[in-house]
């Protein structure tokens, strides 16, 4: 399977431009260093609250704010990264991912939206690195999310023996880890092992995110689709469907299920 194919069955910067003349308004009273941090940070946190409520435009907004007033705050480049992300503005994204990690070389949690960000741009030798540098930090506390980016970037570069043990590394961390074990059920689908594959997505099906379920019961259906079992096929078409009856994957499950009938 080509890294193009892989990467299909897998579902895992606007800056503020303010131009004024300094002739056409009376000049703002200077503050001192400690009034500007106090608002960057207010700013900052207004910023992620919007972001977190799915007001994304608004959020890049009060970010940008605060990036102007605190240029060398990597936070607020870290969720400007992600702001972007989630607009599909990837390349922006990249921009800012890639600032806070220069800023802060130690904040873990830029470097792993870092890893993230490359592995959605197809850069899997780069989202390794970046993994790699979280590894051998004896201070992160999170290694197994780190292990599951790396298992992905392996995957996609066709190394699925090393893949397979990174997602069983991070499932050794934390077992109920379900973005690794997704993937691995992933691998072992991709490799011929569907057998492997259904007994890893009915362990993301027993205790994961409704979305999360919907794609594992997805799975699983195709798997039973490809081995002649129509009727556990239907079965788990519409416990996806049920799962999240809003999301791509029970629309997915809905058209099969109408072949099926």
């Amino acid at each position: 399977m080509t890294a193009a194919n892989r990467a299909g069955k897998w579902s895992m910067v606007l800056l503020l431009a303010v131009s004024a003349l300094a002739c056409a308004s009376p000049q703002p009273p200077e503050r001192d260093s400690g009034q500007v941090s106090r608002e960057a940070h207010a700013r900052r946190n207004l910023g992620v609250d919007h972001l977190l409520k799915g007001r994304t435009a608004v959020a890049i907004r009060e970010l940008n704010h605060a990036a102007v007033l605190d240029p060398a705050d990597a936070s607020t480049q870290l969720w400007l990264g992600e702001a972007h992300r989630r607009q599909r503005r990837l390349k922006n994204a990249q921009d800012h991912a890639e600032r806070a990690v220069r800023l802060d070389p130690g904040l873990h949690s830029a470097r792993l939206n870092l890893s993230g960000l490359y592995l959605q741009l197809g850069l899997y030798p780069e989202a390794a690195e970046q993994v790699q540098v979280l590894l051998d930090d004896p201070t992160y506390e999170t290694p197994w999310q780190a292990l599951n980016n790396r298992g992905w970037a392996e995957f996609q570069l066709g190394h699925d023996e090393e893949a397979r043990r990174s997602f069983q590394e991070a499932l050794e961390f934390a077992q109920n880890y379900w973005p690794a074990r997704l993937n691995l059920g992933i691998l072992e689908e991709s490799v011929g092992q569907g057998r492997a594959a259904i007994v890893e997505f009915q362990k993301v099906i027993a205790n994961s995110p409704q979305s999360a379920i919907a794609e594992a019961n997805f799975r699983v259906a195709e798997l039973y689709v490809s081995m002649g079992e129509r009727q556990h096929a239907i079965s788990h078409f519409e416990a996806s469907v049920d799962s999240a009856p809003r999301g791509k994957w029970s629309e997915r499950s809905r058209e099969l299920l109408e072949l099926l009938r």
